[in-house]
């Protein structure tokens, strides 16, 4: 691992292994002794052509084949192979004020680890890999599957951690989460798979509201980047802060200020988390203490503050 201010690719690489421990995810297991061994036969109609064939009671007018119609005289409709992959998207913070962490590493560099856990998982289930960035930049890494696909993500992971200050040609800046959740959906066919990653300052109505509207079609998994001090009673003791060119002491000597400071981080995320489960939407903390494939198995299992 790095000094947890900034990541390499190749640490990004190296939880491949980590990963595996969250392949499998709880729940009812299949009788069958080839169960995990097999893609699923079907993810949707799919995009394909495929065949036409003569039109029979039920199928979709949409669908019908104009042409083979004209020529033939007889009603026929088209047949698509079915979709059979599925893609698998991290949506990543490129925002200069996760640069920040007291312990282990910055929020920016455990959104990556987690992420890159989640894209490796993706792997081993026969996913196609994405990413986007959203924030003070937006930036898309289109669909790729297999091994390749994912150390593309992964370099491009790496390149998004610019320092604060290098977002000048941003196209358009800045883009919320809410705004790239919409984005995503060009390639997101129905059952896709999206880990979003953010702090409570990205946790706005519309996104919880967005979240809920792209768990209807897919699988909506969200991260919250927390850190230490905001979920653990400050240490008694005068703190140096800043804003902008001013300096100034923060005096947080009574105890009470502590459990405030506390309490006030614990509501917000519980309203947080108990919004998106309502949508069903799974949820947990990822503190940047935690190891990055058990911190990903927490939001796979919906644990919210736990």
């Amino acid at each position: 691992m790095s000094d947890g201010t900034h990541y390499r690719l190749e640490e990004l690489i190296a939880l491949e292994h980590e990963a595996v421990v969250v392949i499998r995810e709880p729940g009812r297991r299949s009788k069958e002794s080839s169960a995990g061994l097999r893609r699923a036969p079907f993810r949707g109609r799919g995009m394909d052509y495929a065949e036409s064939r003569p039109y029979a009671v039920g199928d979709d007018v949409r669908h019908v084949d104009w042409r083979v119609t004209a020529r033939t005289g007889q009603l026929h409709s088209k047949l698509f192979h079915p979709e059979r992959d599925r893609i698998s998207v991290a949506l990543y913070p490129r925002e200069a004020r996760l640069r920040f962490g007291t312990r282990a590493c910055f929020k920016s560099a455990q959104a990556a680890r987690v992420a890159a856990c989640f894209l490796w998982r993706a792997l081993h289930q026969g996913d196609r890999s994405m990413a986007t960035s959203f924030g003070e930049r937006w930036e898309e890494i289109a669909p790729m599957q297999g091994r390749k696909g994912v150390l593309r993500t992964l370099a491009g992971l790496e390149r998004w951690q610019l320092e604060a200050g290098q977002f000048a040609d941003a196209m358009p800046a800045p883009t919320s989460a809410e705004e790239a959740l919409h984005r995503v959906q060009r390639h997101a066919r129905a059952g896709a798979r999206l880990l979003l990653l953010l702090d409570e300052q990205d946790a706005s109505e519309g996104m919880i509201r967005q979240c809920g509207q792209m768990q209807r079609h897919h699988d909506v998994l969200v991260g919250l980047l927390v850190d230490p001090i905001e979920y653990e009673p400050v240490p008694p003791g005068r703190y140096p802060v800043r804003v902008g060119e001013t300096r100034a002491w923060l005096g947080l000597g009574d105890a009470a200020i502590g459990e405030a400071w506390r309490a006030h981080f614990h509501s917000r995320w519980a309203d947080i988390s108990a919004a998106l489960r309502e949508r069903g939407v799974r949820n947990a903390l990822v503190s940047t203490t935690a190891r990055p494939a058990e911190a990903l198995r927490d939001v796979l299992e919906n644990r919210g503050l736990s």
